[in-house]
């Protein structure tokens, strides 16, 4: 009587089957962090009175004391000023949110965006003004889906500088990913900044801003927007 071993042996050398498989693999791209990068021409009219504007707020408006910004960070009620530079900026800054909502939206919800009805976006902004040793901490904006930042003014060394100093740093938001790294893996995103560059992201990404250097000032807008309640999931 054979075993329950020598069953298995025997049926194991039975001769095989010709096999004739077929595979169609593809790559499958998971919870992508999608963000925004323009970069704006012919804004140096607007970007000169976003200055002159901005300089005569830090001399009149105390800054806010956030605890994540060492430098001047204005009200948020940046864009409640009638100032022609701040508005044609609100425009601006609301067309980009738009474009980017387009593909932000893809990566973060299976309904369609067309299939949202009464969409609209809410924005608020604020200045920021950085200068020797100043820099940003690790931080998200919360109670917002999309932030942004759009560059004023930079220091004209910046053009040409290979460092990194001042660079708005966006962080791996993969907790795990760093567990058992891959050589040279990328944890950061570094940008360097540019007068009329505009980066957006996610209001739920850790960004930061490397200790800013040297003489000089840099000005950016920064902006929250809020999706009105027909976008948000009910609880």
């Amino acid at each position: 009587m054979e075993s329950s071993a020598d069953q298995l042996t025997g049926a194991s050398s039975a001769t095989p089957p010709k096999l004739e498989i077929q595979s169609h693999g593809s790559p499958v791209s998971l919870f992508p962090t999608v963000c925004f990068i323009v970069e704006h021409q012919g804004t140096e009219p607007m970007n000169d009175e976003l200055v002159r504007f901005c300089l005569e707020q830090e001399k009149n408006q105390p800054g806010l004391q956030t605890g994540s910004i060492r430098g001047y960070h204005s009200n948020r009620q940046f864009f409640d000023n009638d100032n022609w530079a701040v508005q044609k900026l609100k425009e601006l800054m609301m067309g980009n949110a738009r474009n980017y909502l387009q593909e932000f939206w893809k990566s973060e919800s299976m309904t369609p965006l067309s299939n949202v009805k009464d969409l609209a976006l809410q924005i608020s902004a604020w200045s920021v003004m950085l200068r020797e040793g100043d820099f940003s901490k690790p931080h998200i904006h919360p109670i917002s889906h999309i932030s942004g930042v759009y560059y004023v003014i930079t220091k004209e060394s910046d053009q040409q500088s290979q460092s990194d100093e001042g660079n708005l740093v966006l962080v791996d938001p993969r907790i795990r990913a760093s567990v058992a790294p891959l050589k040279d893996q990328k944890s950061n995103a570094m940008f360097s900044p540019k007068a009329g560059m505009v980066v957006m992201f996610p209001s739920w990404l850790d960004h930061f801003v490397l200790p800013f250097k040297g003489e000089g000032l840099r000005i950016s807008i920064a902006c929250n927007f809020v999706l009105s309640p027909s976008a948000i999931q009910d609880d």
